[in-house]
C-alpha cells in the first residue's frame, strides 16, 4: 500500500519533473535535419516499479535507450507501452509543454492502456508518461504463521484475501493450511491471495 501511495504521489509531480527535463533537452540536444525550424518534440519517460519499453509509429523513438524525438509540426505519432516479463502496463499520462502557458496536463489524452496518439506543433511539445507495474507473483505460503504469510503476499506485490480457520490434526494452530490461489500464479498487482489457517485439533 505505501509503495502505491508513493507511485500515485510522483504521478502528481511527474509532469513538471519532465517539463524541466524536455527543456534542458531542447536545450542541449540538436537533431539534424534539413528543416529543423519546423521540428518539434515528443518526449516519452516510464516511471512506476515494473518495466518495460514503448515505440513510436513513425519510427524514432524506442525507449528503451531512445526516448525524444523530433518530428515535423502536425505529424502524429503512435505510441505502443510493451511490459516486460514480470510487469503490467498500467497507463499514460500526458502533458504539453506550451510555449505560453507552461507544463498543461491533458487529462483523458491516452485512455487505458491501448495505443496512444499525440502530436507536436510549433506551439507544443508533448511529454507522454508509461507507467509500468509489477506483476502479483503468489509467494508459497502453506504452512507458515499467518504473520509470515502476510508479509510474503505483500512483499510478492499481492494482497491478503479471506481468511478462514478449519480444524487440523497435522498442522500447528495460527499456520497456513491452504492457498488459493496457488503459488507462482502471477497476476496483476494487488490480487488477492485467499488463505485457510488453523484452528488447531478440535476440542
Amino acid at each position: 500500500m505505501r509503495r502505491r501511495l508513493l507511485l500515485l504521489s510522483a504521478l502528481v509531480v511527474l509532469p513538471f519533473a519532465l517539463a524541466a527535463g524536455i527543456e534542458r533537452a531542447l536545450a542541449g540536444n540538436t537533431v539534424s535535419h534539413p528543416q529543423e525550424s519546423a521540428l518539434d518534440v515528443i518526449a516519452v519517460s516510464k516511471s512506476g516499479y515494473g518495466s518495460g519499453t514503448v515505440t513510436s509509429v513513425p519510427a524514432g523513438i524506442d525507449c528503451g535507450k531512445t526516448c525524444t524525438h523530433s518530428y515535423p509540426h502536425y505529424r502524429a505519432a503512435t505510441l505502443t507501452a510493451t511490459p516486460a516479463a514480470g510487469s503490467s502496463f498500467w497507463g499514460w499520462s500526458v502533458s504539453y509543454l506550451e510555449r505560453d502557458r507552461g507544463v498543461v496536463v491533458i487529462s483523458g489524452a491516452c485512455p487505458g492502456t491501448g495505443k496512444c496518439h499525440v502530436y507536436a506543433s510549433r506551439d507544443h511539445s508533448v511529454v507522454v508518461d508509461a507507467t509500468f507495474i509489477p506483476d502479483c507473483v503468489v509467494p508459497k505460503v502453506k504452512g507458515k504463521t499467518l504473520a509470515a504469510a502476510k508479509r510474503s503476499i505483500n512483499s510478492h506485490e499481492c494482497t491478503v484475501g479471506t481468511i478462514t480457520r478449519a480444524a487440523s490434526r497435522t498442522i500447528k494452530r495460527g499456520h497456513v493450511l491452504s492457498q488459493a490461489p496457488k503459488q507462482g500464479k502471477r497476476l496483476t498487482q494487488g490480487a488477492q491471495v485467499n488463505l485457510v489457517v488453523s484452528g488447531g485439533r478440535r476440542p
